[in-house]
């Protein structure tokens, strides 16, 4: 699966970490995007809010995934 010569390797990791760091920046924004919208929920109807937060999970989720 993964190549054993050093190039190759640091190459590899460097990609890695890339891909953890664009993960943990869309968890990041999408956990706040949650606390402002639990901030300005009052101003929402219900269905407004229980839209915003669906869609804020399926963002979190899509980033996990990546």
């Amino acid at each position: 699966m993964f190549d054993t010569d050093a190039e190759s390797v640091d190459k590899q990791m460097l990609v890695l970490i890339h891909w953890r760091a664009q993960s943990l920046n869309g968890v990041l924004i999408g956990s706040t995007a949650r606390i402002l919208l639990m901030q300005v929920s009052r101003t929402f109807s219900k269905k407004t809010y229980y839209l915003f937060d669906y869609l804020l999970t399926i963002f979190g989720d899509y980033c996990l995934l990546l």
